[in-house]
């Protein structure tokens, strides 16, 4: 099994990522990495030059997006297939109709159920009071996306790190989500 990288922001999430988008997938090609995700926030604007990059490098590139709901819920969306990219477009031109020019809004009820989507919740941000998602959060996910849904695993590195990963994998099991790493 190879690893992937399915959580990378490029300079096109303002003020969130630096690096240019075929930076980004020449190191992964430098790496042996396989396939690379892009997911910059609530935007697809890097996509055109990191798919020139990838086909260049020879590996695959995952189109995905990073979105932050009304209720603070961070997720990652990535389309199965052209009609499940074309309803994550229409997700974010309804998000940014309903928000601003800088932040959609859209809430988990906006999400299109007919669309082909994988979705990854993440955890709450570091720092935030909250370290582990609502309960709230992981049924919807289970709801709305049913075996396309799955709960990020992502090691933070702090005193109370164990404690909160064993607390995600319990979130996990009793929601009947797989885990991703």
């Amino acid at each position: 099994m190879q690893a992937v990288e399915l959580e990378i922001t490029t300079c096109h999430s303002f003020l969130r990522g630096a690096s240019q988008p075929e930076e980004l997938v020449h190191t992964a090609a430098t790496l042996g990495y396989a396939a690379i995700a892009l997911t910059d926030h609530a935007s697809l604007g890097a996509l055109p030059r990191a798919w020139r990059a990838a086909q260049d490098a020879g590996i695959r590139l995952l189109t995905g997006v990073r979105l932050t709901l009304t209720d603070g819920t961070p997720l990652l969306l990535y389309p199965a297939d052209r009609a499940a990219y074309g309803a994550l477009c229409r997700l974010l031109t309804q998000g940014y109709a309903k928000g601003d020019k800088t932040e959609p809004r859209l809430a988990w009820e906006d999400l299109d159920l007919s669309a082909r989507l994988y979705a990854i919740l993440l955890s709450p941000a570091e720092g935030s009071p909250e370290e582990l998602p609502a309960e709230a959060a992981l049924a919807c996910l289970r709801t709305l996306f049913a075996e396309r849904a799955f709960l990020a695993l992502t090691p933070r590195l702090g005193p109370r790190e164990p404690a909160r990963l064993a607390a995600l994998v319990a979130l996990a099991r009793r929601h009947r989500l797989p885990l991703i790493a």
